[in-house]
């Protein structure tokens, strides 16, 4: 009995307590004694606060977007809790930088910009046929007026290659022209806003019209001849490249598009949904400037480039979830077959249009656009980690590559909990961390006997 009540005294000893406390304190080695934790009844519990109506929603968003000076701080806070479908447009204009933050100069911003898109429409458009006619009409009239013909250069020829010739641009443009078509007509063909016909097309989209005539066979049921919204998007997306010609078009643009132009043009705002199509090509074009380079691929192994991206997302599960990373890297599941598409697109290709839409509420309120994305992606793993750690590769690829259906909202509350630095889905250590852990572990151990000991000398 006194054997076994000596190391608890001793320790007492040591840490300046009187034998008299003993009674708090346990039989053993375990002589601190431990307040229990306050059970979940013993907490205080804070009453919850109301939900927001619907129209009370509205109006908290809405205030924030009538004031004279907006504050982009509020705006990027309420965005990435979810914009009301009434408002997502104008806050969408806000936070790609379409829109200033002061409200009075949005009308002459608006009008400048459309009609700058509106005469970019006229010269960016070749028409080769047109001008050529025009060149002939002004030669009749200086022949009858018998001036001297101005001489037509050989690069004029339809069959002309050279870099000076509007035949060759015109030619340029067809092909490209073909290639955008490939992909707006399988834009979101399952919805019907995209299916709307109609009889009249814009003169920009009759120019249009011709050079889609010139690159494919034409019939009366082909959706790009009189489909109003794919051929904004056509038109949007011709434009870009026109504008952008180191990169042009490249397959998957249409996707970051499409999103942007359905809000604009479902606005309530008839005004707005007037000049959809104007307001899209720069909201298009801001957001372009900041993934352009995810698509070019010359930049794809640089620090800038879409690899250098999937890098950083593998990393980043691996910090957050090494268990989980582990078993991938086991399975050789390279992170380029699924993360590649991602971020690319910005996932708009693995939700439907309305989570991407809510989705997108979060990326364009990020501050530090797109680190966030990251965030999301890896909450899209974490959140299937059970499902992942019993899958083969080809479980594992097959979910990851066509991600099944999921709450929206919780995913975007655990990419949340993702972006906080202390979080771990968890505490798995990967083989490679194991010796120094365990080193770790032996020398604190070996620390804290060594200390003990002393003050046991001193005793």
């Amino acid at each position: 009995m006194h054997a076994r009540n000596f190391t608890p005294f001793l320790f007492l000893k040591l840490a300046g307590m009187s034998s008299s406390d003993s009674e708090t304190l346990s039989d053993g080695l375990d002589f601190y004694q431990v307040k229990p934790a306050p059970t979940a009844a013993e907490q205080p519990v804070e009453p919850p606060k109301p939900k927001l109506t619907h129209a009370e929603r509205v109006a908290k968003y809405r205030e924030a977007v009538d004031k004279a000076k907006l504050n982009l701080d509020e705006i990027q806070k309420l965005a990435h809790q979810g914009v009301p479908d009434e408002l997502r447009a104008v806050y969408w204009k806000i936070l790609l930088g379409y829109l200033p933050t002061d409200k009075s100069l949005w009308e002459e911003t608006l009008k400048k910009q459309r009609q700058l898109y509106s005469q970019w429409h006229l010269d960016l458009i070749v028409n080769p046929r047109k001008e050529l006619e025009e060149r002939e009409a002004e030669e009749k009239k200086k022949q009858e007026e018998n001036e001297e013909l101005e001489e037509i250069m050989p690069s004029d020829h339809p069959l002309s290659r050279s870099s000076g010739s509007e035949w060759n641009e015109y030619f340029k443009d067809s092909d490209m022209i073909y290639e955008i078509e490939k992909d707006v007509s399988r834009t979101f063909p399952h919805l019907h806003f995209f299916q709307l016909q109609s009889a009249v097309v814009s003169p920009s989209n009759q120019k249009l019209n011709k050079l889609h005539a010139k690159t494919r066979i034409t019939t009366a049921e082909d959706p790009l001849t009189t489909n109003i919204h794919y051929q904004a998007l056509r038109s949007i997306l011709f434009m870009w490249a026109k504008l952008n010609p180191g990169i042009a078009y490249v397959q998957g643009m249409n996707e970051i598009l499409a999103p942007i132009y359905y809000i604009f043009a479902n606005n309530s705002d008839l005004t707005w949904q007037e000049h959809a199509e104007a307001d899209a090509f720069f909201c298009f074009t801001n957001l372009m400037s900041e993934i352009m380079n995810n698509f070019c691929k010359s930049l794809d192994s640089s620090r800038v480039g879409i690899k250098e991206k999937i890098k950083e997302l593998n990393n980043l599960l691996k910090e957050k979830d090494p268990e989980l990373w582990y078993h991938f890297d086991t399975l050789q599941l390279d992170p380029q077959f699924y993360s590649f598409r991602w971020l690319t697109l910005l996932l708009s290709q693995e939700f439907e249009l309305p989570d991407t839409m809510r989705l997108w509420d979060c990326l364009f309120s990020d501050k530090s656009r797109f680190n966030h994305l990251l965030n999301v992606c890896v909450a899209m793993i974490v959140i299937k980690r059970e499902d992942f750690l019993s899958y083969d590769f080809a479980n594992s690829l097959k979910t990851l590559q066509k991600y099944p259906p999921i709450d929206i909202n919780n995913l975007l509350a655990l990419a949340d909990e993702v972006a906080d630095k202390n979080y771990r889905a968890s505490s798995f250590l990967l083989p490679s961390e194991k010796p120094q852990a365990q080193a770790q572990a032996s020398g604190s151990i070996m620390n804290a006997l060594t200390g003990a000991w002393g003050k046991l000398l001193k005793f």
